[in-house]
């Protein structure tokens, strides 16, 4: 059985700061670009000095299955697929993607209280 490689010591460093990103997020489009800014640090962490080009790599896509797409760029990139393979990169990903799908619905049905706290 082969070793798995775990990154959730790096999701750790990353949830206080995209949490408190897309609790401060006034609409889903700052959601969305609070997602994909951590999920740019994310894959670099677990790259490291292989990093591809993930330069928005991984955007939030709240009508996807697991609420994400990652771009062809990156999906084809063998280096990445091989981590996403071996580790726990995905489950963390869908994490920080449910998250974010779950504070971009409450926007969307609470829009006259976000409104209310953007305009005190």
């Amino acid at each position: 059985m082969s070793r798995r490689i775990s990154f959730t010591k790096l999701e750790n460093e990353l949830i206080r700061s995209f949490r408190d990103k897309i609790n401060t997020a006034a609409t889903a489009e700052d959601i969305a670009s609070a997602f994909t800014r951590t999920m740019d640090k994310l894959v670099a962490g677990a790259m490291g000095e292989s990093t591809p080009d993930a330069r928005e790599g991984i955007t939030f896509e709240p009508k996807a299955k697991d609420f994400y797409r990652l771009d062809d760029g990156l999906a084809s990139n063998a280096s990445f697929t091989d981590i996403m393979d071996a580790s726990d990169l995905p489950q963390i990903i869908s994490r920080f993607a449910g998250t974010a799908n779950r504070r971009r619905r409450r926007i969307l049905e609470h829009r006259e209280r976000t409104e209310a706290k953007i305009r005190n």
